[in-house]
């Protein structure tokens, strides 16, 4: 049990050695607040053509897939996902609604209805890094060491952010339910310096449902997007 949490803290360090995220000079919860609102404002559409998703089930069973995805400050995502170069699901997400394009393939279909629960929840989770959690007025702030956070409230739900203070990047979400329950928490790390702003690469998102890991790679910030890009395919069946 040792040597476990020995090795858990080695990798954690290890991976907060390798972002190499220059220090951020703040005085104040006012400029903690601006310069996390003003990098999410930076960031208007997230384009990135390679990656991973692992879906891990409570009971242990996991799938990874390759994947694509395009999102934008409008809260609008794209996810397609193959296996073995073959397509096995296309995600849409905008504000009018969620589609999902599934393989004829039963076993896969199976597969994949257990999971969208679990997806259509990642890509929600995407809306709450605009930073409007820090601009908020009504969000709390605290310090505590090296860690900031911000707690406010969405649909609903508390809402809490961990912010490293050294570097003033996000790096847990954690949704309450209205008894204060956490139901789900999103993880972000292995940040990058994407022309200038510190951009996570990887995310951990977990719920009752299991845990969801996206890593991405050759991210490109502010690139445009086709006029399609998030154009349900025709044989996209709307799930919400």
């Amino acid at each position: 049990m040792k040597f476990a949490v020995a090795l858990a803290m080695i990798l954690v360090v290890g991976c907060a050695a390798h972002e190499q995220l220059p220090a951020v000079e703040w005085h104040n919860e006012q400029d903690a607040r601006r310069i996390l609102a003003d990098r999410a404002a930076q960031i208007r559409t997230v384009t990135a053509p390679q990656g991973l998703l692992t879906m891990q089930q409570p009971k242990g069973q996991s799938v990874r897939l390759d994947i694509a995805m395009v999102r934008d400050n409008a809260h609008r995502v794209r996810l397609r996902a193959w296996k073995l170069g073959r397509a096995v699901f296309d995600f849409t997400l905008t504000p009018e609604g969620v589609w999902l394009l599934m393989p004829d393939d039963p076993s896969i279909r199976d597969r994949i209805k257990k999971a969208q629960d679990g997806v259509t929840k990642l890509a929600d989770t995407f809306g709450i890094l605009d930073g409007s959690l820090f601009s908020d007025p009504k969000s709390t702030y605290r310090k505590t060491g090296d860690k900031l956070s911000f707690t406010g409230s969405l649909d609903h739900a508390r809402v809490t952010c961990e912010v490293d203070a050294t570097t003033l990047t996000p790096r847990k979400y954690t949704l309450a339910d209205e008894k204060g329950v956490d139901r789900f928490t999103l993880t972000l790390d292995r940040y990058r310096l994407i022309d200038s702003i510190p951009f996570p690469t990887h995310y951990a998102a977990t719920s009752d449902m299991g845990t969801m890991i996206v890593s991405l790679s050759d991210v490109e910030l502010n690139s445009e997007l086709a006029p399609g890009a998030f154009v349900p395919p025709r044989r996209a069946e709307k799930i919400r």
